[in-house]
């Protein structure tokens, strides 16, 4: 959606452009994301049901936008240790560019792909820290938990909200989880050395996200 505004991760996940992402994270938001709202309204013209749920890191960048257009958004920030991310991140990047380059650098996407989730997350930190209702406003699910009892996580986040937790949605989660075992097409194999990354040197650019939410770097 936020493509279509013309500034937006899509571009600099399918291309090798750190230059352009560098400047996004720069930019006033607030055009985007009204363009934002408008298209959700389209897309639920004729289909209208309670609450959108929308997932995407790059909106980590952009939370004072993001509650400006949407006063009443309820935020889950997933966590997990980032230096266990980024291989698969760098992997995911290299394939992504390969669609549109025959010239992929591995060791420049790793190093492009780690400095900017460090920005971005830290941007975030600052942006959510500076809310006065972040207490209510966000909700925080390690990974760990996640994996572990998806459902039980999925009903504390509910609750945290105030959302009602039915039955039927219970049941529908079950039957997902049931039928979508998390390796059911496979194991993507990746290790950071690929991309000229490893814990010692690039782990520090996290070390105050992980301190704050208490997980290694």
């Amino acid at each position: 959606m936020l493509a279509s505004h013309f500034i937006s991760d899509q571009y600099g996940a399918s291309f090798f452009i750190p230059g352009y992402r560098r400047w996004a994270l720069d930019q006033d938001m607030g055009a985007a994301y009204q363009w934002h709202y408008h298209f959700l309204q389209h897309l639920q013209v004729d289909y209208m049901k309670e609450r959108w749920v929308l997932k995407t890191p790059p909106h980590l960048a952009y939370l004072d936008s993001i509650v400006n257009q949407y006063p009443d958004a309820a935020i889950v920030q997933t966590h997990r240790a980032p230096m266990d991310v980024m291989g698969s991140t760098a992997s995911l990047a290299c394939t992504l560019h390969s669609a549109f380059s025959d010239d992929i650098d591995p060791i420049a996407v790793g190093l492009s792909e780690v400095e900017y989730f460090a920005e971005m997350i830290k941007r975030g930190m600052a942006q959510r820290e500076a809310m006065p209702d972040r207490e209510s406003r966000f909700f925080d699910v390690q990974f760990s938990d996640i994996i572990r009892d998806p459902i039980a996580e999925i009903e504390k986040i509910y609750r945290h909200f105030d959302f009602e937790f039915t039955d039927i949605a219970r049941s529908a989660m079950q039957h997902y989880l049931d039928n979508r075992p998390r390796e059911k097409h496979g194991k993507h194999h990746y290790t950071l050395e690929q991309f000229g990354l490893n814990r010692d040197k690039h782990g520090p650019l996290f070390s105050d996200y992980c301190q704050r939410f208490g997980l290694k770097d």
